[in-house]
């Protein structure tokens, strides 16, 4: 009897403790935002993380300063842990000042799904191109 009531006890705690410890599907979403510049004045990107169960949706804007003939490039990696599990870049061309971004990121059969994305701005008008401090946004 005892055996059974100390196996009864551990299934409930254990089923009890993996609930209280559980992501939701639908995390509260961050904010998220990258410049090139310290004092973010000159190009940068920002918007919304929505993270999803295994994945996450951002939306927002790539922003460069008004008259200048170089292209910037955003660039998005998502992590589960330590791991990159995807990239993805948007690039605003010369033409442009201002460009909406919408896009999912993750991989949706990674069981555990991502826990991080790390956001960079780079100016493409040198070799390498000059790029601001990586942001990392966790769920």
């Amino acid at each position: 009897m005892r055996k059974r009531t100390f196996a009864l006890t551990s299934a409930v705690a254990l089923l009890l403790g993996s609930t209280i410890n559980a992501v939701p599907a639908n995390a509260t979403d961050n904010k998220f935002w990258a410049c090139v510049w310290e004092s973010c004045t000159g190009s940068q990107t920002t918007g919304t993380i929505t993270w999803l169960n295994r994945t996450a949706t951002l939306s927002g804007s790539v922003f460069k300063e008004e008259g200048v003939d170089y292209s910037v490039t955003a660039i998005f990696d998502a992590f589960a842990g330590t791991t990159k599990v995807d990239t993805q870049t948007r690039t605003l061309r010369t033409a442009d000042d201002n460009m909406s971004i919408g896009f999912t990121i993750g991989d949706p059969d990674l069981v555990g799904g991502i826990d991080r994305i790390r956001v960079q701005i780079c100016e493409n008008d040198l070799t390498p191109p000059f790029c601001g401090v990586q942001q990392n946004f966790w769920r």
